[in-house]
């Protein structure tokens, strides 16, 4: 009779064994995880996931608070409505991009994805999951790759916040704006527009990555697209004004030789408008106004100059404004007249001509 011989099983992996795998997917994932007991309310959150935010792991603690409350004010509840709705059942897994604040002051995107394990009962005890950093994609320009307008400002901000803590910092706004870039698409089409700033953008980069120690590109000095030909640049902790000077000057250097895009030799020019911080302002946005008027007085002189922004050009810019402002309402109030002057013949004594005036009766300058 034959018996049959149970074949031996293979042994379950030891717990060490387990551990040791979890460990490894952890240290070699690029992604945070996090893993919320909902009973007690403890929350454990990996070493990548402290670090994305800039923080060593004894840094923080094991609380749901650590998450929440560093998400930014806009996002939070709507993050906490969605994780509400996955504990809830009422969708198959939580999924949420939302902002949340970086130990440098700056807010961060990140996608943050769980799944709820629930006990027999169907009760949610505990939901763990993972949270990506997004920011660059998020605030991305799609064409360059750039940091878009929102994130520079962040950055801008951030270096603000660290000049009310540190009085002797110096940073700097650089405006650059393409000359006459409206004629190369209207002569060589929008696409090479587009492959002529992306080339610029690369020549830009490799510039402010330049071994010189003051233009060194860092997370601080930020190379960012405003839109159309328009880009800035945040030169952070310089020492003086010849430094931000001496980046706008090189940056005008390097565009001497021509870009080859598709067959074209193409020329360009930059105008750059440069604002300091040791100029004053109220807001952030101001430094980057003060930038854009001194890009504006270097057009205006010329193109393919750099102007460094003062208080007579703010001044100037808003005597303009005043002037355009009250333009606009004296047509509306019927200030201006029209003056008749005759133009009389010298030799006969008599009138040849009228010349037509337009005289402003203004209401408090006469």
């Amino acid at each position: 009779m034959e018996r049959e011989i149970p074949q031996p099983r293979c042994a379950d992996p030891a717990p060490s064994e387990v551990e040791e795998r979890y460990a490894l997917v952890l240290a070699g994932s690029k992604d945070g995880i996090w893993d919320w007991n909902l009973i007690t309310g403890d929350i454990h959150f990996s070493s990548r996931w402290k670090s994305t935010l800039g923080y060593k792991d004894d840094e923080i603690g094991s609380k749901a608070e650590e998450w929440l409350d560093r998400i930014h004010p806009e996002d939070r509840s709507r993050v906490q409505e969605d994780l509400k709705a996955h504990i809830d059942g009422i969708t198959p897994h939580f999924e949420n991009e939302h902002r949340i604040l970086h130990s440098s002051g700056s807010y961060r995107w990140i996608f943050c994805r769980g799944v709820v394990i629930r006990d027999q009962a169907g009760i949610a005890r505990r939901i763990a999951g993972s949270q990506t950093d997004i920011t660059a994609v998020k605030m991305a320009d799609p064409l360059t790759g750039l940091p878009d307008r929102v994130l520079f400002m962040e950055r801008l901000m951030h270096a603000a916040d660290r000049l009310k803590r540190c009085p002797d910092l110096l940073f700097a706004v650089l405006f650059l704006d393409v000359d006459r870039f409206k004629l190369i698409n209207e002569n060589f089409g929008h696409t090479v527009g587009d492959q002529l700033l992306v080339e610029f953008v690369r020549r830009v980069e490799r510039e402010l990555r330049c071994t010189d120690g003051i233009t060194r590109f860092t997370e601080e000095q930020t190379l960012a697209r405003l839109g159309g030909d328009e880009f800035i640049i945040l030169l952070d902790d310089i020492r003086s004004t010849s430094d931000a000077l001496r980046v706008a000057e090189r940056l005008m250097q390097l565009l001497k030789h021509p870009f080859n895009i598709d067959g074209h030799e193409i020329f360009v020019s930059v105008s750059i408008g440069i604002s300091l911080s040791s100029t004053g302002f109220e807001w952030p946005e101001d430094l980057l106004h003060n930038a854009d008027l001194a890009m504006y007085r270097a057009k205006a002189g010329g193109r393919g100059r750099v102007e460094l922004f003062d208080a007579a050009m703010r001044a100037s810019a808003v005597a303009r404004l005043r002037l355009e402002n009250e333009l606009r309402q004296a047509a509306d109030g019927q200030e201006f007249c029209n003056w008749y002057q005759v133009i009389v013949n010298l030799d006969t004594g008599q009138p040849s001509g009228f010349e037509a005036l337009v005289r402003w009766q203004h209401p408090s300058r006469g």
